[in-house]
C-alpha cells in the first residue's frame, strides 16, 4: 500500500481507508484483515465519507487528485461527479444525505438527490459549463511547444518509453522499441494522455490492478495486471493468464474485472469514446447489456448514475430520471450450471508448493528443538510435492508423508504449511489412504483435523485450510464415504464458520457444502438432502461472496435435478425464493443472475 489519507468507520465490525495507491480498502476492525480492495480513482484518494446508515455493503463517497467525487454502493462505483478543479481535497456525507465537497478551486459544493434542495437550472448549467471548460482545457495540446522530429534521433532509455513530437503542426506519439532500437509511431495525439498513470516493469499504463486469485493458498494470491484503456479487455486478460501461467477458467472473471474497474465506455453524440492516441473507438463487448442513454447514464463510466433506494432521480448532477435498464432478458436462460458432473476440489501447481517448502524450512528453524524435522526428511519434500501436483497414479512411499505429520505437531501459528500439503495429499490415492485409513482411523483423523479449525483460539489460516481439506475428502470414494458417515457431526462442528467475512472462507465452505450436495444428489437420501439444502440456504443468507452464493445455487440445483419434490419438502419454498429473487438481477458475474433464474424455474 501507500500513504493512507483517510479512514472512516462503517460498522462496529468494519472500516474503510483511502490511500495514495488509488485504492479504497475495507478492513475488519477486530482482526485488522483487509477484506476487499476497490479500484476506480485514477490518482491519490484524499477523502472518504459514509452515508448515514451505510452498513456493511452500504453507500459511501470518495474524492481525490483526479478531480472527481465518486459515489459507491458496496464495491461498485455508481456515479462519477467531475468538478472543475484539479483536486477534490475533502468530501462529506451530511445527515440529510447530501454530499459536500471542497476542491482546489477554493469552492465548496453541495450535491443532492432531493428535488426540493436541487439548485436552480441556471446554477446547474453554469456548473456543467465550468466542468466542460476545465476538461477541455486539460485536453488541449500546445503543438508549438513540442520538440520537432529531430527528437527521435535520440534513443529511448527503455522499451515502452513514449515521445510526443511536432510533425509539421501535427502532434504525433512514438514509442521506443528496445528490440528494433527505433521509435515506432503509435498514432496522432488528439488530447493529453491521462494525467495519472501507473508504472509496471518499467512501462506506463492507465491502470495497474492487483488481482486476487484463490488457488488454495492460506491467503489470496495477488498478481499485478497492467492495463491500458485502448486494449481489448479480453486480450489483456488472456495475456495476464499467459504471463502468470494461469488456467483459462479465469478468463471471464479477469476480463469482467477489467471492464468493471476501468470503465465501460458508451458511444453517444455527447461523448465520443476515442483512443487519445489513435482516435479509435473504445471497446464495448458485444452482447453485454448496456445502460440506456439519457439522464441515468454517467458519461464517463457508462454506468448508471447513483440513486438512493427511495429516490426517483439523479439529483447530484441534475439529470432527468430514467427507467433502469437492469431488467432480465426475455430469452429463457439455458441451464449450463447443474447437475454437477464431478466434485470440486482445491489443487495447486508445483510452482506454488515451492513457497510451501520454503515456509516449512523457515518455521523448522524457529520451532523448539524437539519438534524440528531432520534434513533427511526435509529433502523428500520436493519429490513429494512434484508427485502430489502432477496427480500421478504412481504410489508414494509412506515415509514421504511423515514430514507432513511432523509439521502438524508444530504450534498453531506454524501449522498452515503442513495443512496445505495435507490438502494436496488428500487428492492423491496414496496420501488419502495414508491419512484417512479405515473407518475407525478415519474418524480419528477427522477429529484431529476439525480440532485445528474449532479448537481454542484457532488461527484463521488453519481454519481456511481445514475447510479445503474437507472439500478434497470427496475426491476419492473411501474418504467420501467417511464424510457421509460423519456428516451430522461435521456440519455441526463447522457451523460457526458461516459467520466469517472472508471471501476465501466463504468460497471454501460453499465448496464443502456443494460437494455434499453432489454426493447425495444420486442417492435420494432424504436426511442428507435436507441437511444439504439447509446448508446451501445458510450460505445464500449469510455470504456476501457471489462465488459462494453461486456454488450454493448449483448445489441446490443438483439435488433438485434428481428429486425436486424432496428438495421442496426439505425447506420452505417461499424462503428459498426470497433468497434467489434478488440474485436474478446480478449482472456481474452474469453466471450468478442466470443460475438464479434457472433455479427458480426448476423449483417452481
Amino acid at each position: 500500500a501507500d500513504v493512507v489519507r483517510d479512514v472512516k468507520v462503517m460498522t462496529p465490525e468494519l472500516f474503510i481507508s483511502a490511500s495514495n495507491d488509488c485504492t479504497i480498502r475495507k478492513w475488519n476492525i477486530h482482526s485488522g484483515q483487509c477484506l476487499r480492495e476497490i479500484y476506480g480513482h485514477e490518482a491519490y484518494i484524499y477523502s472518504i465519507s459514509v452515508f448515514p446508515g451505510g452498513g456493511m455493503e452500504g453507500d459511501f463517497v470518495s474524492s481525490g487528485e483526479d478531480g472527481t467525487v465518486r459515489v459507491w454502493r458496496g464495491e461498485e462505483c455508481q456515479q462519477i461527479i467531475r468538478l472543475p478543479a484539479a483536486s477534490v481535497w475533502s468530501v462529506w456525507c451530511m445527515s440529510n444525505g447530501d454530499v459536500i465537497a471542497g476542491s482546489s478551486d477554493s469552492v465548496a459544493r453541495i450535491f443532492t438527490i432531493s428535488a426540493e434542495r436541487k439548485a436552480p437550472a441556471a446554477t446547474i448549467a453554469n456548473f456543467r459549463a465550468k466542468v466542460e471548460e476545465y476538461q477541455s482545457s486539460k485536453g488541449k495540446i500546445d503543438v508549438d511547444s513540442l520538440p520537432g522530429m529531430d527528437a527521435l534521433s535520440k534513443p529511448g532509455k527503455k522499451s515502452g518509453d513514449t515521445c510526443m513530437v511536432n510533425n509539421n503542426g501535427i502532434p504525433e506519439v512514438y514509442q521506443w522499441n528496445e528490440v528494433s532500437l527505433q521509435w515506432e509511431k503509435i498514432g496522432n495525439a488528439v488530447g493529453q494522455a491521462p494525467e495519472s498513470s501507473s508504472v509496471y516493469q518499467g512501462k506506463e499504463y492507465d491502470y495497474v490492478f492487483e488481482i486476487e486469485l484463490d488457488e488454495g493458498s492460506p491467503t489470496m494470491r495477488k498478481l499485478k495486471l497492467p492495463y491500458n484503456k485502448t486494449t481489448d479487455p479480453y486480450i489483456a486478460a488472456q495475456e495476464f493468464l499467459d504471463a502468470n501461467n494461469l488456467p483459462p477458467m479465469y478468463l471471464d472473471e479477469v476480463a469482467e474485472f477489467i471492464i468493471k474497474n476501468a470503465g465501460e465506455y458508451q458511444r453517444s453524440s455527447a461523448v465520443q469514446n476515442y483512443d487519445p492516441f489513435t482516435g479509435g473507438q473504445a471497446y464495448v463487448p458485444e452482447g453485454r447489456r448496456q445502460p440506456v442513454s439519457g439522464g441515468g447514464l454517467d458519461p464517463f463510466t457508462g454506468g448508471s448514475s447513483y440513486r438512493s433506494s427511495g429516490g426517483a432521480g439523479n439529483g447530484y448532477t441534475g439529470n432527468v430520471p430514467v427507467e433502469s435498464d437492469h431488467h432480465k432478458s426475455q430469452v429463457k436462460v439455458k441451464n449450463t450450471f447443474f447437475p454437477m458432473v464431478d466434485y470440486m476440489t482445491f489443487s495447486s501447481p508445483e510452482s506454488y508448493t515451492e513457497k510451501v517448502i520454503q515456509k516449512i524450512h523457515e518455521f523448522n528453524s524457529e520451532v523448539a528443538e524437539n519438534l524440528r524435522i531432520s534434513e533427511d526428511c526435509l529433502s523428500r519434500l520436493p519429490v513429494l510435492c512434484k508427485l502430489l501436483t502432477t496427480q500421478t497414479s504412481s504410489s508414494i512411499e509412506t515415509e514421504h508423508f511423515h514430514v507432513i505429520e511432523s509439521v502438524l505437531k508444530w504450534p498453531v501459528d506454524k501449522l498452515f504449511p503442513g495443512l496445505d500439503l495435507l490438502r494436496l495429499s488428500l487428492l492423491h490415492k496414496s496420501g488419502n489412504a495414508h491419512f484417512t485409513g479405515d473407518e475407525d482411523s478415519g474418524k480419528v483423523f477427522l477429529g484431529e483435523l476439525i480440532a485445528f479449525a474449532v479448537g481454542s483460539q484457532p488461527e484463521a489460516k488453519n481454519q481456511l485450510l481445514v475447510l479445503r481439506c474437507l472439500a478434497n475428502m470427496f475426491a476419492l470414494p473411501s474418504s467420501a464415504q467417511l464424510m457421509d458417515y460423519e456428516r451430522k457431526w461435521l456440519l455441526s462442528e463447522v457451523s460457526p464458520l458461516y459467520q466469517s467475512d472472508s471471501k476465501p472462507f466463504q468460497t471454501a465452505l460453499a465448496t464443502l457444502v456443494l460437494n455434499y450436495c453432489h454426493f447425495y444428489a444420486s442417492k435420494k437420501c432424504p436426511d442428507g438432502i435436507a441437511d444439504c439444502v439447509q446448508c446451501c440456504m445458510r450460505v445464500l443468507n449469510s455470504s456476501f461472496n457471489l462465488e459462494a452464493k453461486f456454488r450454493a445455487m448449483v448445489g441446490i440445483g443438483s439435488l433438485a435435478t434428481f428429486d425436486r419434490a424432496l428438495v421442496k419438502r426439505s425447506t420452505s419454498s417461499v424462503d428459498l425464493v426470497s433468497l434467489l429473487q434478488p440474485l436474478c438481477s446480478v449482472l456481474d458475474p452474469s453466471k450468478v443472475g442466470n443460475c438464479a433464474e434457472v433455479l427458480l424455474d426448476v423449483i417452481a
